[in-house]
C-alpha cells in the first residue's frame, strides 16, 4: 500500500510537468500546491515558479515567481535530489538558472517603472540572483534615492543619504553634493559673517576655496582695512593671502613717506614684503630728476650722477614712488632703480596718486593700486587726476570720481569740464551748466559758461551775448555784451561795439564806463592789475585807480605798466623808464625795451645791448647778447655760448650745452656732458 501511494505522488508531480507543458496552468499549479509539503516541494516550488513567471497565464506575478524560485534552490539544495519531468529537468544548475531568469524579468520591468519600492523588493525577494543582476539594482536603486535627493536640495537630505548607504555608488557624488549645498545653505546672504561662520563650521569642504575668495572680494569691496587684517591673520594659507597683504598696504599707506611707511611695518611686522618697504624707505631720500639726452629721457641724482640711463620716450617726475614712462608705444611703472616690478605694460596710465592710478589696457581703463591690483570695474576714459577729482566716462556720459577713485557723481552728463574751485561746467541736451563737487547744480541753459572763480561767478553766454552770473544771487551782469573777460580780483572786463569798459563782480556794478577802445589782442593783464585801471582811446592814455578816480598826471606816458616791486615801467618819447607810485621818475627813459621788475631785478635793452638792472637803475650785468630770466636767481645770456648769470650779476656757468628745469632745479648738460644741479 505504502509503495502505491509514492507512486501516485510521483504520478500527481508528474502530471502537474505534463499539465504545464500543455499550458494548463490550473491543473498544473493545484498539483503543485499539492507537493508542497512533501519531499517533492523543490519540483513543485520549480513548477510554480515556471506558471508565476509566464505572463500568458491567470497567475502572472514575479514576485511569485522570485519567492518560489528561491524556494525551489533552497529546498533542492537540502536533499540533492536531481530528477526529468519530461523537458524539464530540475537540477542545481536548472535551479540557479531560474532564479536568475526571474531576477531578469523583473530587472527589465524595474528599469521600465523606476519604482524606488520595487527596486527594494527585488533586492529583497532576489537575493540569490546572479550578483551582476543584484549589482545593477543596487545601483538602479541609489540612483534613483540620490536623485530624489537631488530633488529636493538640501543638505540634511543629502546627509541622511550618505549615512544610510555607505558604500553606495552615489556615495562620493552625494559628499560632493552635500559640501555643495551646505555652502550655499551658509552662504546665501554673501555676507561676511556667514562665509566666516562656514569656515569655522566645514574647515575641509572643498568650497572653502570659493568662501575665502569671496571674503576677500567682500573686504576688497568695502576697502575694510579691518577685515584684510582680519584675513591675512586668520587665513595665512589662503590663495587670497598675498592679494591681502597687497591690498592692506595699499589702504593703509596713502602718503607713502617714511613716516608713514615705518609705521606700517611696526603695525604689521609680517608683512610678506618688508624687503620692499625697507628699500622704498631708503629710495624715498633719494631725489631723482628727469634728464633729456639724444631725444631720450632718464633720471638723475641732485648731484648729477646718471641713475637710470636715457632710455625712454617720455618719463614723468616720480610720484609715490614711481614714474611713468613709455618706450615703443607702450607705457608702464618704474622704481627709482629704473625697475618695472609690476611686469605690466598698458596703452595709457596716469601717474600715482594717493595710492592709486588710472591705467588703460584692452581698450579699458581701471584704476589700480600700488601693488597693480585692479581695484575698479572697467570705464571708457579716465582723466588725470586735477583738482583732486577724476572725470570719467562710461557708455558716453561723464561723471566725477575722487582722489581715491570713489564715484561722487553719477554717469549723467554728456560731458564734464575740469572743476576749478570745486566747480566744473556740464553739458546736457547740447546746453551748459555748473555742477560742483559736493553741492547741488546751475541747471544747463546757457550756450556756454566759463571756469568758476574762487568767489564763485562764471561768465556765461546766451544768444551770442556774453555776461555775469553768481552761484548764490543769479545774474549780475547782463546777458547783453559782446564779451566779459576775468581779470585780478574779481574785475572783469566788459567789452561791447569795440569799447571796454570794467565791472566789480564783488561790488555787482560797473567800475567804469564801456568807452574806451578795446584791443582784442592785448592781455587782461595790460587792461587791470585788479586795482588800477588802464584807460585808453585814440588820443590819450591813463589810469584809474578803485575808486574811480582818474590819475590825470599819467596822461602825457605814451604806455603805462602797473607796478611791480614798487616802480612802474612807463613810456615816453618812444624810451622806457620807470616811476615811483608817486609818479616821480626814479630811473630815466633810455630804455629801447624793458621789462617789468620781479624780484627786485628788471631786464632792460638799449642801443648798446641789454642789461640786468636794480630797482635804482644800477646794471648789474650787461652784454650785447639777448638776457633770459629762467629762475628767481638766475638769467641765461643767449650769444654764441650760453651764459648762466647769477642776482648779483656773476657768471656761472659759460659752457653749458642746454638747461633743463624741473621743480626747483636747473639741470644743466654741460660741453664735456657732465651734469650740473643748481637749485633754482
Amino acid at each position: 500500500m505504502l509503495f502505491a501511494v509514492k507512486i501516485q505522488y510521483a504520478k500527481n508531480i508528474n502530471s502537474g510537468f505534463e499539465a504545464l507543458g500543455q499550458f494548463d496552468f490550473f491543473k498544473a499549479k493545484k498539483i503543485f500546491y499539492n507537493h508542497l509539503k512533501n519531499k517533492n516541494k523543490s519540483f513543485a516550488c520549480f513548477g510554480l515558479t515556471h506558471i508565476y513567471k509566464k505572463n500568458n497565464n491567470p497567475f502572472y506575478s514575479l514576485d511569485s515567481a522570485s519567492k518560489y524560485a528561491a524556494l525551489a534552490f533552497n529546498y533542492f539544495n537540502e536533499n540533492k535530489i536531481s530528477k526529468s519531468f519530461g523537458i524539464f529537468t530540475i537540477d542545481s544548475l536548472s535551479c540557479k538558472l531560474l532564479v536568475d531568469s526571474v531576477a531578469q524579468l523583473q530587472y527589465h520591468l524595474l528599469l521600465k517603472n523606476k519604482s524606488l519600492t520595487d527596486a527594494n523588493n527585488f533586492l529583497t525577494n532576489n537575493y540569490l540572483a546572479d550578483s551582476s543582476i543584484i549589482t545593477a539594482v543596487v545601483y538602479l536603486r541609489d540612483q534613483m534615492e540620490y536623485e530624489s535627493v537631488g530633488q529636493s536640495n538640501l543638505s540634511h537630505i543629502t546627509h541622511s543619504f550618505i549615512v544610510q548607504h555607505p558604500q553606495s555608488y552615489f556615495h562620493n557624488q552625494a559628499m560632493q553634493l552635500f559640501e555643495y549645498q551646505v555652502y550655499n545653505e551658509f552662504t546665501k546672504k554673501n555676507e561676511e559673517a556667514d562665509y566666516l561662520a562656514f569656515i569655522q563650521t566645514y574647515p575641509n569642504n572643498k568650497h572653502c576655496v570659493n568662501a575665502l575668495e569671496n571674503l576677500f572680494n567682500i573686504y576688497k569691496k568695502k576697502s575694510s582695512i579691518n577685515g584684510l587684517k582680519s584675513f591675512v591673520n586668520n587665513f595665512p594659507n589662503a590663495a587670497q593671502n598675498l592679494d591681502a597683504w597687497r591690498l592692506l598696504y595699499a589702504l593703509s599707506v596713502t602718503s607713502y613717506n617714511n613716516e608713514e611707511l615705518e609705521r606700517f611695518i611696526k603695525l604689521y611686522p609680517n608683512f610678506p614684503f618688508k624687503t620692499s618697504i625697507n628699500q622704498e624707505i631708503e629710495l624715498n631720500k633719494i631725489i631723482l630728476l628727469p634728464y633729456q639726452s639724444n631725444d631720450l629721457l632718464g633720471f638723475i641724482d641732485t648731484t648729477g650722477n646718471i641713475k637710470i640711463n636715457a632710455s625712454y620716450d617720455t618719463a614723468s617726475p616720480f610720484s609715490e614712488g614711481f614714474s611713468l614712462v613709455s618706450r615703443n608705444d607702450s607705457v608702464f611703472f618704474i622704481t627709482k632703480i629704473g625697475e618695472n616690478i609690476f611686469k605690466e605694460y598698458y596703452s595709457d596710465a596716469g601717474s600715482f596718486k594717493n595710492g592709486i592710478a588710472p591705467v588703460k589696457q584692452f581698450n579699458k581703463w581701471f584704476f589700480i593700486n600700488r601693488q597693480a591690483q585692479k581695484i575698479s570695474e572697467d570705464y571708457d576714459d579716465i582723466s588725470e587726476l586735477r583738482s583732486n577729482c577724476y572725470i570719467v566716462m562710461q557708455h558716453n556720459k561723464y561723471g566725477v570720481f575722487d582722489a581715491y577713485g570713489k564715484k561722487s557723481i553719477d554717469f549723467i552728463y554728456d560731458k564734464i569740464g575740469e572743476f576749478k574751485n570745486d566747480f566744473s561746467y556740464y553739458i546736457k541736451d547740447n546746453k551748459y551748466g555748473i555742477v560742483g563737487k559736493n553741492t547741488g547744480l546751475i541747471d544747463a541753459k546757457y550756450d556756454w559758461v566759463s571756469d568758476v572763480s574762487a568767489n564763485e561767478f562764471f561768465i556765461a553766454k546766451l544768444n551770442g551775448k556774453f555776461g555775469l552770473v553768481s552761484l548764490h544771487f543769479g545774474i549780475i551782469c547782463p546777458i547783453i555784451f559782446d564779451a566779459v573777460l576775468r581779470a585780478e580780483n574779481d574785475i572783469y572786463i566788459v567789452v561791447n561795439n569795440g569799447n571796454y569798459g570794467f565791472f566789480d563782480a564783488k561790488f555787482k556794478c560797473f567800475v567804469s564806463e564801456i568807452v574806451y577802445t578795446y584791443e582784442k589782442e592785448k592781455p587782461t593783464n595790460y587792461y587791470t592789475d585788479g586795482k588800477l585801471f588802464k584807460l585808453v582811446n585814440e588820443t590819450t592814455l591813463t589810469l584809474m585807480n578803485e575808486n574811480g578816480k582818474e590819475l590825470s598826471e599819467l596822461k602825457h606816458f605814451a604806455d603805462i605798466n602797473f607796478p611791480s616791486n614798487g616802480l612802474m615801467r612807463v613810456k615816453k618819447k618812444n624810451k622806457f623808464g620807470y616811476i615811483d607810485l608817486k609818479h616821480n621818475t626814479v630811473i630815466p627813459f633810455k630804455y629801447i625795451e624793458a621789462g617789468d621788475f620781479n624780484d627786485s631785478l628788471a631786464i632792460v635793452k638799449s642801443k648798446t645791448g641789454y642789461a640786468i638792472i636794480s630797482l635804482k637803475g644800477k646794471e648789474i650785468y650787461s652784454t650785447e647778447h639777448l638776457i633770459e630770466k629762467i629762475s628767481k636767481n638766475y638769467f641765461l645770456e643767449k650769444g654764441d655760448n650760453l651764459l648762466l648769470i647769477n642776482k648779483t650779476g656773476n657768471i656761472i656757468l659759460n659752457d653749458i650745452e642746454k638747461i633743463q628745469t624741473y621743480d626747483n632745479y636747473l639741470i644743466i648738460t654741460r660741453k664735456n656732458a657732465s651734469i650740473k644741479i643748481l637749485k633754482q
